[in-house]
Parts: C-alpha cells; structure tokens; sequence
C-alpha cells in the first residue's frame, strides 16, 4: 500500500496506476492475476472504485497470493481499447497475460467472486 498527501490528508492508494502502453506491455509480464479497473476520465460511477479496490486488496494483501491491481484510463492505453465505451468501468481480468474474465459496471460481489475464481494459490514465503 502506499499513501499520498491530499488536502492536508494522508490517503492511502490500493491500486498501482497504468499511465502509457509501454508500463502496461511490462505488467502484461507478470506471474499471477492482475485485476485492472479499466476507465475514462470522463465516466462518474468509474471514480467510486476506490473503495471496491480497497476491500478486495485488504482481502488478499495478506495472502501471499499473487494478486494485483492496476487501473488505467482505457482511452490511453492501446491493449485496453476493446474495453471502452458500453459500460465503465470495467474490470479486467488478467492471469499469467491472458485475459480469464471480464466485469461491465459496478458490481462488489461478482468483482469478489471472480478474484476468487481466479487468484493463484498462495506463493510459499522464503524463509
């Protein structure tokens, strides 16, 4: 988790930020399930994600497993493109670079549901 200061508040930031094609062909990488908020800048119910993200990353933050979360303005993002338009936000589901599922609009239980679905397995902790 990190945090920022805004308005003279601490605001704590669950999700990392995709901000150019190059960043997401590096994330397109990754070993595990990424779960993206695919939005536009321009779409109101997108900016309540915040707080979905928040419950899903206290979920698995603590379960080794290999889980996160990204969000990307769909508008800037060329792998994104197919995700624009009928329905914002969508949530993306990511695993091992394949896309596994994918969510249109706000919807808490299935968003926790198809994180279950697809999340790894917990990776053993070195010790």
């Amino acid at each position: 988790v990190s945090s920022r200061v805004m308005a003279g508040r601490r605001e704590f930031v669950f999700q990392i930020v995709v901000n150019d094609d190059s960043e997401w062909r590096e994330w397109m990488k990754f070993q595990g399930l990424l779960v993206v908020d695919a939005h536009a800048s321009w779409c109101g119910p997108c900016k309540i994600t915040n707080g979905l993200f928040k419950m899903a990353y206290v979920e698995y933050s603590s379960t080794n497993r290999p889980v996160k979360f990204l969000t990307a303005d769909a508008d800037r993002i060329d792998g994104l493109r197919d995700y624009m338009g009928t329905a914002m936000p969508q949530f993306v589901f990511i695993r091992d670079g394949k896309v596994v599922d994918v969510i249109k609009g706000v919807d808490p239980p299935k968003l926790q549901d198809i994180i279950a679905k697809h999340a790894p397995p917990p990776v053993p902790s070195a010790s």
